[in-house]
């Protein structure tokens, strides 16, 4: 088995589903959150990766919420997740505010690439 998929609830009436990838240590995750006074969800897809370059103290992780173009942090997988969901909440509430579209994830894929000798050439 080379992963898992987990679905749970979470805060303010919305559910979160992880993907871990044991191979390569990644962690995928999904926010579902309402729009609206519908209760319309929306799902975004969030790239959790560890802070390495000493910015901030060990422990520390990246959030990315790539159809949105945003990244917040946090405090281990959960806290970076938990900012993740936060900051989408209040910047839909802020689209919201200013009537503008929200946008919606269509299709979302990661994969990486290797580069050879990338760091010997600088």
């Amino acid at each position: 088995m080379t992963g898992s998929r987990l679905w749970r609830p979470s805060p303010f009436g919305s559910a979160q589903s992880i993907e871990i990838n044991f191979l390569t240590g990644m962690y995928y995750f999904s926010i579902f959150t309402s729009v609206g006074f519908l209760e319309e969800f929306v799902e975004y897809s969030v790239l959790i990766e560890k802070i390495t370059d000493n910015s901030l103290p060990d422990g520390y992780f990246y959030a990315h919420i790539p159809a949105l173009d945003l990244t917040t942090h946090g405090f281990g997988i959960e806290g970076a997740k938990k900012a993740a969901e936060d900051l989408v909440q209040l910047w839909i509430k802020e689209r919201q505010a200013n009537s503008e579209p929200i946008p919606v994830e269509s299709e979302s894929y990661f994969s990486k690439i290797e580069i050879n000798n990338a760091l010997l050439s600088a």
